[in-house]
């Protein structure tokens, strides 16, 4: 079978985590792996070791309720790298963990671990945020956000196979970035970057087809994260692509990636593409 991997901290973050991610399992019939990364020596009923085990157990139990099959392991090490290599070992189809949105200076939960998993992932990620909407865990509305370049392709085709597994309604959005017009130029480049809007939602409703969606598009004005964040809460899942980079420099399509992840009304499944990326697909 299948497996997802399963990335908690034992926070309440992660428990809503861990209900998503299992319900999502079960719908797919996949299994799952449990993991819990400590960056600190794991001793014998020291708090980090009772933190991890009780975080495990939890997801465990979860999972057998749901007769899931379900594997774990407590590790020490390096959070994020430890994740993604142990996703790469067991061959999961996704990593699916918590995060929660913080603004100024703070990062992500878990100490931006979120974000390292996805600019070091080979497949996809997803990052679960608690819906604003109080109606459940439910896998319906997909946004797709497109803005037609090859950091999407993979995103694109792993979330339409993912919405025709689940039966989802699909729309995807493409945002002509006010930002980029110029006041002297400002009719040729609207027109440009129109253009450029309408043949990347052309190819995920192309694409959707052969898979039996009706993709409905939107093409809208504006900040390209503002947009796709004010409609995520309309969605139970966002889906985009990114490019991986390291250093100080951002997740690619001007940090929108990283921006949708933090601010985002509902889980958000990002695919990392490279030159060289070849993604294992979750379906």
């Amino acid at each position: 079978m299948s497996k997802i991997l399963i990335a908690t901290d034992g926070s309440k973050v992660s428990e809503e985590m861990v209900e998503y991610a299992l319900d999502l399992a079960s719908a797919l019939d996949f299994e799952v792996f449990i993991v819990y990364v400590s960056d600190e020596p794991l001793k014998e009923d020291d708090s980090e070791q009772i933190i991890g085990r009780n975080a495990v157990d939890y997801a465990v139990e979860e999972a057998k309720k749901r007769n899931i099959p379900v594997s774990y392991e407590i590790i020490y090490g390096i959070p994020a790298v430890d994740i993604v290599n142990k996703a790469n070992e067991i061959g999961a189809r996704a990593i699916i963990m918590g995060s929660v949105g913080r603004t100024g200076l703070s990062r992500l939960l878990v100490g931006s671990v979120a974000e390292r998993v996805i600019k070091l992932a080979y497949g996809p990620v997803v990052i679960v945020r608690k819906p604003e909407r109080d109606e459940g865990i439910k896998f319906e509305r997909m946004l797709i956000a497109t803005d037609g370049s090859e950091a999407n392709k993979s995103a694109i085709r792993i979330g339409l196979r993912f919405a025709s597994s689940l039966n989802m309604k699909v729309s995807t959005i493409s945002v002509n970035d006010i930002r980029e017009v110029s006041t002297l130029n400002s009719a040729e480049a609207w027109s440009e970057l129109n253009d450029v809007s309408k043949a990347a939602v052309a190819d995920v409703i192309h694409q959707g087809s052969r898979l039996g969606l009706n993709v409905d598009p939107i093409i809208v004005d504006g900040v390209p994260y503002k947009e796709i964040v004010e409609r995520s809460a309309d969605h139970d899942i966002v889906v985009m692509g990114t490019l991986g980079r390291s250093g100080l420099s951002q997740l690619r399509v001007g940090s929108v990636a990283e921006k949708v992840v933090r601010y985002s009304k509902c889980p958000v499944m990002v695919v990392r593409a490279t030159e060289s990326f070849t993604p294992l697909d979750p379906l």
